[in-house]
């Protein structure tokens, strides 16, 4: 019999049931003040009834027949009469990550997916796929016709470059302030306070308005997803994983996707790149757990010009967890995952030749991916962005990463900022309504108050956050979106009409749109809530997202048809 980690436990959890032990085993997790006690019971459980004998690895292995066939398939979607572009790239990129490395159908993979990228005017990634194609025994009868792609993919590539206007180029976010000289991402307006209430929270010391920009952060630890498994935007990408984690991670994540819920799968790897960050000093590690925050560094007071990758750790480990607020059951699943991915990392990968000590090894990995496993799903932020094709909305998560600063915001039903996408991976975090000095700068944890009922976002965020939300729209009851009042139409026509007239507006311009959007919730914030004002919130989402994505609408091919 084969089970995954969610089925064991289960199982576990069912035997303590019919054995009359459930009471008591909840009990003792509850009386457990560390996780190294949850996980030495929930160990010592696990081998007194030989839990582990029901995981079966299979590993990773190419498959050319496979390849073969997710490439037929997508073949099927790229066809003239379909062009169906993202589903047949999804099956090309399958197609390359099951081939054999120097196979044909690794070649033919690449070669079918310079095709996409050629269709999609996606010059430079065309070349570099027919490059990779090349690098691989592709057919010799089938040459001439990539040549004869790649030499008009060079023709229309430079005829573009000519005449794209410069202008045509996504806009890149910058502070709208002057920067914290000791942490250049953020604003200096930004402080961080901490009550007892709140926790740790940051606020402005200076009136902000709609449209400002007070944060531009790099991740700490962020996937780079393309597709199946594992595949890499560029060699440089690929290297700074391998380096960090993947050299690791690659003989099993197959089997880690298939026994692990989804959402673990990451703890593993901050787990490996925390191992690699300290050097697999296990002892610098023990005494950061037994630390238990005490001496935790306040964020804002660190010198982020000259930080060191163990410094920036420190803050991601401090992070909250919420670990006294989960339910011994929960404790016990997340006990479960550790104990199987570290079994899995330390049998089946090489990374016990880095420590003399592999009982104390298989420790530290245990506590460390049960408590990423905690802080990273109440800390990441998404990366996304939003689809507006045939006049729907459609949000598209490209990949979640760890913010270190940007994890200290609070949350709020009728939030004042709201993260957005950069460069480079960057998060930056913008103000969606007029900030008064002294308060408190939130956004939503995918709650809403204009789209989700009160009592239905207070259970969410008490499930999966820990708190009772008392947030303005929570405590003053606003109304659902269909509810709300509209009280501004007139006022806001007239105010248009003005503001286009004297500010030479284009219509057609998501950079003047934008100005205008900004503009009129800055001059009627007053009336919040009302359906005018919730309107323009999502407005300004999406003129963001024009001006500093350019065309949103390919992100989501960007964020698949990696090299």
């Amino acid at each position: 019999m084969e089970l995954n980690a969610t089925e064991i436990s289960n199982g576990m959890w069912s035997c303590f049931l019919v054995d009359g032990e459930l009471a008591q085993v909840e009990q003792k997790i509850k009386s457990y003040r560390s996780n190294d006690e949850v996980i030495s019971f929930i160990r010592g459980v696990m081998d007194k009834h030989k839990w582990m004998k029901f995981i079966k690895l299979r590993g990773d292995p190419k498959s050319n027949a496979r390849a073969i066939d997710c490439r037929k398939r997508g073949n099927e979607y790229f066809h003239p009469r379909i062009r169906q572009y993202i589903k047949a790239v999804e099956l090309y990129n399958e197609s390359i990550a099951l081939a054999a490395d120097n196979s044909e159908a690794l070649a033919m993979a690449y070669a079918n997916r310079s095709a996409i990228c050629f269709e999609l005017k996606e010059y430079a990634d065309c070349l570099e796929n027919i490059r990779l194609a090349r690098e691989n025994p592709y057919p010799a009868n089938l040459l001439p016709k990539l040549e004869q792609r790649e030499e008009a993919c060079k023709v229309l590539m430079n005829k573009a470059n000519s005449e794209k206007p410069k202008t045509d180029q996504p806009l890149e976010p910058k502070l709208s302030y002057k920067s914290n000289p000791r942490i250049p991402h953020i604003a200096e307006c930004l402080e961080l306070v901490q009550d007892e209430k709140f926790g740790r929270y940051l606020i402005t010391n200076r009136d902000l308005k709609a449209g400002d920009v007070v944060a531009l952060e790099k991740p700490f630890s962020k996937p780079c997803k393309g597709c199946t498994i594992a595949m890499f935007c560029s060699d440089e990408c690929q290297q700074k994983a391998m380096e960090e984690y993947h050299r690791f991670e690659c003989p099993i994540l197959q089997d880690i996707h298939r026994l692990v819920e989804h959402v673990l799968v990451p703890a593993l790897r901050l787990t490996i790149k925390t191992l690699t960050t300290f050097n697999f000093d296990l002892e610098a590690l023990r005494l950061l757990m037994e630390s238990d925050g005490k001496n935790t560094p306040n964020a804002l007071d660190m010198d982020w010009t000259s930080i060191d990758p163990k410094e920036t750790y420190e803050i991601v480990y401090n992070l909250e967890s919420h670990r006294d607020k989960r339910s011994p059951d929960h404790l016990g699943q997340y006990a479960i995952n550790a104990i199987i991915m570290s079994e899995i990392l330390l049998q089946r990968t090489k990374i016990r030749d880095n420590c003399k000590n592999s009982n104390a090894l298989r420790n530290i990995t245990e506590l460390l991916i049960m408590h990423h496993a905690m802080i990273l799903p109440v800390n990441s932020f998404e990366l996304s962005f939003e689809d507006y094709e045939d006049k729907a909305c459609k949000r598209e998560v490209l990949m979640e990463g760890i913010y270190t600063i940007l994890s200290m915001i609070n949350h709020s039903c009728a939030p004042n900022s709201q993260p957005m996408n950069g460069s480079d991976d960057n998060l930056a975090l913008y103000v969606l309504r007029p900030i008064k000095t002294g308060s408190p700068i939130t956004i939503k944890y995918c709650v809403k108050f204009a789209i989700t009922p009160l009592q239905e976002r207070r259970e969410y965020l008490s499930e999966n956050y820990y708190f009772e939300c008392q947030c303005e729209a929570c405590a003053n009851d606003y109304p659902l979106l269909e509810n709300l009042k509209v009280v501004l139409q007139k006022d806001m026509k007239h105010e248009s009409m003005r503001y286009c007239k004297s500010n030479k507006h284009d219509p057609k311009s998501p950079v003047d749109m934008l100005k205008m959007c900004l503009h009129m919730i800055n001059k009627f914030d007053q009336h919040t809530p009302c359906v005018e004002l919730e309107e323009l919130e999502t407005e300004v989402a999406k003129y963001f997202s024009d001006v500093y994505w350019n065309n949103p609408r390919k992100l989501k091919y960007k964020s698949l048809c990696n090299i």
